[in-house]
Order: C-alpha cells, then structure tokens, then sequence
C-alpha cells in the first residue's frame, strides 16, 4: 500500500464521520430532553472519538516509517 493510499485528509475518512454521526444525534437528542438517549449517544461519541485519534495516530506512524 503506497502512501498516498494511506495518508488522506482526517475529514474524508470513515472514522471520521463514524466518530461525528453520535456527537450530531447527542445534540438533537439533547433539544428533546431525553436524558438516556443523550447520555448513551455521548458515552457512543466519546469512545468513538478516542478511537478516531488512536486510528489516525497509527496511520501517522505508518506514513512516517
């Protein structure tokens, strides 16, 4: 795998928007007043946040060596 394959903008990858979609849904939910359904959906947007940093951290790594 070349590196240009490897190294596209952090907006254009999956994780990226994997990681968005739970923080959009936790603001919505929030204008409703759901209490549950926020705090799932922020819990959701938090773990996938850490792993959208570790996922771009790696492939960083891996442009680099």
């Amino acid at each position: 795998m070349s590196n240009s394959e490897v190294s596209k903008p952090g907006v254009r990858t999956t994780e990226f928007w994997v990681s968005i979609a739970p923080v959009v849904l936790g603001l919505v939910e929030s204008q409703k007043m759901d209490q549950t359904t926020n705090m799932v959906l922020i819990i959701c947007g938090t773990a996938l946040g850490m792993a959208y940093i570790v996922s771009r951290t790696m492939v960083k790594r891996l442009i680099k060596s």
